[in-house]
């Protein structure tokens, strides 16, 4: 049982990771732009932008924090769902 325990909140883990990942990786091209960036408006634009990622990794950890055990149950995704993924 403690095995079977271990790996739901492993796969739950990698799951967190990979979604997470595009919000990072979003992140850190806003923040990685903005030395280059000298037009005032489009500085406070990619800021803001840049703020807004941190934002979202931390909603998906939140979100990802009230999910029930069973949703650590790895699934197939439909192709029929593609258009709203």
């Amino acid at each position: 049982m403690q095995r079977k325990l271990e790996a739901r909140r492993r796969t739950l883990r990698r799951r967190e990771v990979r979604r997470t990942a595009a919000e990072k990786k979003a992140h850190d091209f806003y923040d990685q732009a903005l030395p280059g960036i000298t037009n005032p408006e489009v500085r406070e634009l990619f800021a803001e932008l840049r703020d807004e990622e941190t934002e979202h990794v931390e909603m998906l950890r939140e979100a990802m924090a009230r999910l029930p055990e069973s949703a650590s149950v790895e699934t197939e995704n439909d192709p029929d769902d593609a258009p709203y993924l």
